[in-house]
């Protein structure tokens, strides 16, 4: 075991000023940047010098980013290259760009550059307007896109604030904590220890508690299932089939594109052929194309909880029944304020004669309730399995009305393949917004933080 040499230490930072990165300071004085850091703590305790550890962010292109610095980006290509070919269509495109077909256009229609416009049978991409973004005014604009997609990756620099420079080496050494190998060699002998003032009380320590969200949703489960609902889940792992086909969103259909799936390369095998025959009736009678098996059985990290909704009718398709579910999705959501890669949605649905969507209103409404949400206002929307289709949104103390209550009837569309002959009432609850609203908390991700000081916070 290497012994630390203080004076090099105390040396390089004399030569190099008052503020240093920490891994540069430790390629200087050749130590890693862990045993560093417990050296100058140590430095630290001892009145040898002061300083402040703060934190930067630093971007680093990739070879993606660079290969896009040198080609462009691939929706500003297919922008230029739409603008050009007024017969331009998917094949086309997929035959142009492979494997970054998705990319070009998913993000060519989510930044308005291009529309997807069904022809008949075809589907012809139409330029809205001609792009120009290179990858650094990406960079610049939007980091966080810029990571999203792989073309920057970021990483976290640790920075020494020195309040003033050491004026004289470190002559003597004072110890204040021991190695195994100071006891058994006798080292400590010869060791000037650090004085302890043993009538000094040490910290207070706070006991273990559950983490406030586990405990929000566990409150969730009981309010549902008080409702007369019961829990059932899916895996996080799941086949397109469920995620998307057996809720009647067409494989070739411009939503499922920008749905930002995180996709798996690997497969499952399907092994119901008579609901995937059944499925694929509805498709391409509904849809008007050929439906693809080998695509529904691709693996991807599951984007809606609507797939447990899915497989939880194909066997249990009559009612009268309740079932929900509270579990994590993922999504290749930018990070912000409200949006995460991964969240948490409640799942649920209702399937009995006679229902309309009164009884969904009522039921959103009364689950709102439940958790003190008095206020709850409702708007018609779209979704690709229900119809009708509302949203619900509840008021933030300080972010304002919040969409946290989507739901609708589904379709028979998806209700005929699964075998199910009464009407069904489904919702995907946005519960990580709900959470927020609930404990005035404007950043999504202080749900996931595991700073304690931000989990001890009073009304959390």
């Amino acid at each position: 075991m290497n012994e630390i040499d203080y004076n090099k230490i105390l040396n390089a930072i004399s030569k190099k000023g008052r503020q240093l990165e920490l891994s540069a300071l430790a390629s200087i004085v050749g130590l890693t940047e862990a045993t560093l850091a417990s050296a100058l703590e140590r430095l630290k305790d001892e009145g040898i010098i002061s300083y402040e550890k703060t934190e930067i962010k630093k971007y680093e292109i990739t070879e993606r980013g660079q290969k896009y610095e040198v080609d462009g980006l691939p929706e500003v290509k297919l922008s230029v290259i739409a603008t050009q070919d007024p017969n331009l269509d998917l094949p086309k495109v997929k035959k142009i760009f492979g494997e970054e077909s998705s990319a070009a256009i998913s993000w060519g229609i989510k930044k308005g550059y291009i529309q997807l416009r069904k022809e008949g049978t075809i589907t012809r991409i139409k330029p809205l307007k001609t792009a120009t973004q290179t990858v650094q005014e990406l960079i610049h604009e939007n980091p966080q896109e810029a990571i999203q997609r792989g073309i920057i990756k970021e990483r976290t620099e640790k920075v020494l604030n020195f309040k003033e420079l050491p004026k004289g080496l470190h002559k003597e050494e004072q110890i204040s904590k021991l190695t195994h190998e100071d006891i058994i060699t006798g080292r400590w002998k010869e060791m000037k220890l650090k004085a302890y003032d043993v009538t000094s009380l040490p910290n207070a320590s706070r006991g273990g508690r559950k983490n406030f969200f586990e405990e929000f949703l566990n409150w969730v489960r009981e309010i549902l299932e008080d409702m007369g609902f019961q829990e059932f889940n899916g895996p996080y792992l799941e086949a397109e089939f469920w995620n998307f086909d057996a809720l009647f969103q067409a494989q070739n259909h411009p939503a499922r594109e920008l749905h930002d799936i995180f996709a798996v390369n690997a497969s499952t095998e399907l092994e119901d052929q008579k609901l995937v025959r059944r499925v694929a009736r509805e498709h391409e009678a509904g849809w008007g194309y050929s439906w693809d098996q080998k695509k529904a059985a691709s693996l991807i990290l599951r984007s809606q909880n609507t797939a447990v909704s899915a497989r939880f009718l194909s066997t249990h398709n009559q009612g009268p029944l309740k079932m929900y579910s509270v579990d994590r999705v993922f999504r290749r959501d930018a990070l912000d304020q409200r949006h995460h890669v991964e969240f948490y949605q409640s799942e649920g649905i209702v399937v009995d004669k006679g229902l309309n969507l009164k009884y969904l209103l009522g039921f959103l409404t009364q689950f709102a309730k439940q958790l003190g949400f008095n206020e709850v206002k409702f708007y018609p929307s779209y979704f690709p399995f229900t119809e009708p289709s509302i949203e619900g949104y509840v008021k933030h103390p300080t972010l304002g009305w919040m969409e946290t209550l989507p739901g609708g009837i589904f379709r028979p569309e998806v209700t005929r393949p699964l075998g199910v002959k009464h009407p069904v009432l489904a919702w995907g609850i946005g519960i990580s917004r709900l959470a927020m609203a609930k404990f005035g908390i404007d950043d999504i991700r202080l749900l996931y933080d595991p700073d304690l000081g931000v989990l001890m916070q009073e009304g959390i």
